[in-house]
């Protein structure tokens, strides 16, 4: 028979194993977070056929292209750090583009502005998106989804999804 202090023994040393490693999951994890958080994903911005062109002429394409979408925002203080195209380019499909900045504010000041889009001929069918992990993407595709479904049903409404809730108002 083992005595209490030999059962005690054994299991502190398998948590302290454990703790360790999931500290440093935990870490990681919140280390991805806080470096998405300072970033933006662009869906539906035009994307040309570059295959002719050097890499400088394809980020500063991007670059332009995202000063443009800024410009229609009336964004002129965020501070772009780098964008780039992300994914191959092929005839049949836009590729995202992902614009990273120095501070996640400056993605929250892009993103509350996101909607004067919208009224721009060149950018409506433009989306700015903030940058999601995959589990991310599926949970907010599904919520969409869901969106999609109950604005079939009822289309007396305004829906929209908010803390990974799906909310909806009267229409003005």
């Amino acid at each position: 028979m083992k005595s209490w202090a030999d059962v005690v023994k054994k299991s502190d040393k398998q948590t302290r194993q454990l703790t360790a490693k999931s500290v440093k999951e935990a870490v990681k994890a919140v280390n991805e977070e806080e470096e998405r958080s300072k970033n933006l994903i662009v869906y539906g911005a035009q994307d040309d056929d570059e295959s002719e062109w050097g890499y400088s002429c394809k980020v500063d394409k991007t670059t332009d292209t995202f000063t443009a979408i800024c410009d229609q925002l009336e964004c002129e203080n965020v501070d772009v750090q780098h964008c780039t195209r992300i994914g191959e380019w092929r005839a049949d499909r836009t590729r995202p583009i992902k614009v990273e900045f120095r501070t996640a504010a400056d993605v929250e000041t892009v993103l509350r502005r996101a909607h004067k889009l919208k009224a721009s001929d060149e950018f409506k069918k433009v989306y700015l998106a903030p940058d999601r992990s995959a589990e991310e993407r599926a949970a907010h595709s599904k919520l969409v989804n869901q969106m999609k479904e109950l604005i079939k049903k009822d289309n007396s409404k305004h829906y929209f999804i908010r803390d990974d809730k799906i909310k909806c108002t009267d229409k003005k």
